[in-house]
């Protein structure tokens, strides 16, 4: 007799052979996966930008093999997923805490259905409510913020009188703004042509033909930059170069190109029937025309200006995205698109807790996806994830801006009449080094490690949104220093007259222009002074002048710490920490400081001339205006420290020099015919490198202050690169042995 005809002739079998099946299956269904503990972005990515097979059928399911989270994209029903308006906002949930089998929390990610928004509370103060769409305009102190489109995500304060916005695309270490009401204007509304023709999406991934359209451009790109490259196969290296060259000013860059290559080299090399079958075999018409449309579309490719790049708690799954939620502000929520599995599903589905990644977001009409390229926030590869903490109140931001309708799953600036189609510049980051840093006998590097601070107390803001309402005194090479006595009126250098209760009883300050005029007087409380009795003296003479300085000196490092904290996101205003060797004897005698005239100079000699012409033909590297301590390691590769090996003879009889950047790295070395270096050794020394790197520093350290200041009067009409005397402390070895 076979097996299944005694489980015909006897029911009470058949009956617990079913409910074993069942047991078995659920068991295995439950099975937690294990917590991955390092991720390989280009493995994950692979098979998305060499796939030339189905995204759905039978190719599909074995495309989804190659994929290390596959089994959890499986065992997940996406062809079954709620109607978003049965499900009550009561009931949101995008993941729920539970103990697997060994009693371990971890965190189940599953398809749901987004709550519909509440509807908004009548605005009690001000023409603004929360989660309306606003666009700045009219700034003073952030110039750089006009026309950027943000979210309303908090009330009128009643003693700033500002609103807090929250920008679409990150700035930065500063992603949310406090802004007045007559800097903002509402963003208009999206026309209906624009709705009509938004992709559409489902499963919280991009339909298949945008899908497979956005995913053969991503490719395109990352082959072309790997031929640039020579064969560079790295995901991560190959977009971070084509975001960082997407345009260049000359009207070049990758964008151009791969524009060039999609609409005419490919048409000219395959044709299109075979292009199309290419891009999209199960319905390969007209696919090829649509990618080549793409690319000028300003809702898809023509506007991937306008990115988002940055590092995000990656969260649940819904059927219309993957919520993620930046690091740096963890108040604003982004859904986002998957190509062929949802990005919650990828990088989520076996962590316990929400995971941190590094990605780009990228738009595609009406909708937001992202690159392949996706990396660790840790230089070993392991996957940082939330604290059980952290982890409640992600979940309550996610919950908090579902009902205030501040959810952004679009860049609207794209769609929207008079929308800006600018970005922001492509964050510079260097791979960890490997291997100990050279070690020199050098004083520290210009950069120094950042200074946790304190958020802004009220009465600093209240007195920097005062001081900000100033125009600053013009600089025109706001990199560097002032070279007119007009710019030298600019530059405020705020000086104790002594440092101790001894040398300063009276706890009195001046306050000096880099002409060596006295602008006022003031006294602080203890030794050291803050930043209020710093800001309350600027913002008194700024009154008087009309004006707000270009650059601030400061005599006390953690004050100056401070206000570079506080200034940071404001333009025409730079803070500096300055050296002042008082006279305890003379009190009135003006101090020195890193402001003050060069001694005059000769005319640049016929060599110096020759140096100089070649030099400022080489662009300089990128340097934000913002506090050196808070540069990337590939902004302090544009720092270079000329530092010779002994100050006299003695010390260095070979007159031997080591070049070194602000990450520590010996980038070269030099000699010298005496002891002290000449501006036109330096100037050779710095073209050979300059030329190997393709690029001339940004900011140049020289330990002797004659050639220091012979540098400065060459430099003093080139843009781009400063010049800067810096002391530095020798280790001096062991006394020679008789």
């Amino acid at each position: 007799m076979a097996p299944w005809d005694i489980l015909v002739e006897q029911p009470l079998y058949g009956l617990l052979a079913f409910t074993l099946v069942c047991a078995v299956i659920l068991h295995l269904a439950m099975r937690n996966p294990p917590v991955e503990k390092n991720f390989d972005p280009s493995s994950a990515f692979e098979s998305l930008m060499e796939d030339e097979g189905g995204w759905g059928g039978e190719a599909d399911d074995k495309e989804k093999k190659s994929f290390p989270t596959a089994a959890a994209a499986d065992s997940v029903p996406r062809d079954v997923v709620p109607d978003p308006t049965t499900v009550p906002s009561a009931q949101h949930q995008v993941a729920e805490s539970f103990r697997d089998e060994k009693g371990q929390e971890t965190m189940k990610v599953k398809l749901i259905g987004r709550p519909a928004p509440s509807p908004k509370p009548p605005s009690a103060d001000g023409s603004f409510q929360i989660g309306d769409r606003v666009i700045l305009k009219g700034l003073v102190g952030a110039k750089e913020l006009n026309g950027r489109h943000g979210v309303i995500s908090g009330l009128r304060d009643k003693n700033t009188q500002r609103y807090q916005v929250d920008m679409d695309l990150l700035r930065f270490e500063k992603p949310s703004v406090s802004v007045k009401e007559g800097n903002m204007e509402k963003e208009p509304s999206i026309p209906p042509e624009m709705e009509e023709k938004r992709c559409l999406a489902s499963n919280a991934v991009l339909e298949e033909r945008d899908s497979r359209s956005a995913a053969f451009t991503l490719t395109m790109m990352h082959k072309m930059s790997a031929n640039t490259l020579k064969g560079e196969k790295n995901a991560t290296k190959l977009s971070a170069f084509s975001w960082t060259f997407w345009t260049t000013p000359d009207g070049q860059g990758v964008y151009p190109s791969l524009c060039k290559c999609i609409k005419e080299d490919l048409l000219k090399l395959h044709g299109a029937e075979k292009m199309d079958m290419q891009i999209n075999p199960v319905n390969p018409e007209g696919a090829y025309k649509y990618v080549q449309d793409a690319q000028v579309d300003l809702r898809a490719v023509k506007g991937w200006a306008a990115r988002n790049h940055g590092e995000f708690w990656i969260m649940g799954v819904t059927s219309e995205g993957t919520y993620l939620i930046p690091c740096n502000n963890t108040r604003a929520v982004y859904l986002v698109l998957g190509l062929r599995v949802p990005l919650g599903i990828q990088l989520a589905a076996k962590s316990p807790r929400p995971p941190k990644f590094r990605l780009t977001l990228l738009p595609w009409y009406g909708r937001i996806f992202h690159d392949f390229a996706i990396t660790t926030t840790t230089a070993s590869g392991k996957v940082e994830m939330a604290s059980p903490e952290l982890t409640k109140k992600l979940m309550n931001s996610i919950k908090l801006a579902e009902e205030q309708g501040r959810v952004i799953e679009r860049f609207a600036q794209l769609e929207v009449p008079g929308g800006s189609s600018e970005g922001i510049p492509f964050p510079q980051q260097c791979p960890p080094q490997k291997g100990p840093t050279p070690r020199t006998q050098t004083a520290a590097p210009v950069n120094q490690p950042p200074i946790q601070q304190e958020p802004a107390s009220e009465a600093e803001l209240k007195l920097m949104d005062n001081v900000v309402d100033f125009e600053p005194f013009t600089l025109v090479n706001e990199s560097g220093g002032p070279s007119t006595p007009e710019e030298k009126l600019g530059v405020w250098n705020f000086i104790r007259r002594g440092r101790t209760e001894k040398e300063n009883p009276l706890h009195e300050c001046m306050v000096i222009n880099a002409n060596g005029q006295g602008l006022g007087n003031y006294k602080i409380e203890g030794v050291e002074p803050t930043t209020i009795e710093i800001l309350k003296t600027m913002l008194g003479i700024a009154a008087k002048a009309g004006k707000r300085p270009s650059i601030i000196g400061v005599d006390d490092p953690k004050c100056a710490a401070r206000l570079q904290f506080l200034f940071k996101e404001t333009r025409g205003t730079r803070v500096v920490p300055i050296n002042v060797r008082v006279q305890t004897q003379n009190p009135q005698q003006q101090p020195p400081n890193h402001s003050q005239a060069v001694a005059p100079q000769e005319p640049a000699s016929e060599v110096e001339h020759k140096l100089m012409l070649n030099v400022v033909k080489i662009d300089a590297f990128t340097l934000r205006n913002i506090p050196a301590q808070q540069h990337t390691p590939q902004e302090k590769m544009g720092v270079w420290n000329f530092i010779r090996k002994g100050e006299t003879e003695e010390e260095n009889p070979s007159h031997e020099g080591v070049i070194v950047n602000a990450n520590g790295q010996s980038i070269g070395n030099f000699t010298t015919e005496g002891v002290q270096p000449t501006a036109a050794e330096i100037l050779k020394a710095m073209l050979g490198i300059a030329i190997r790197a393709g690029k001339r520093p940004a900011i140049m350290g020289i330990d002797d202050p004659k050639c220091a200041a012979r540098l400065q009067f060459l430099f003093k009409g080139s843009k781009g690169t400063i010049i800067l005397p810096i002391n530095v402390t020798r280790k001096k070895g062991p006394p020679p042995k008789e």
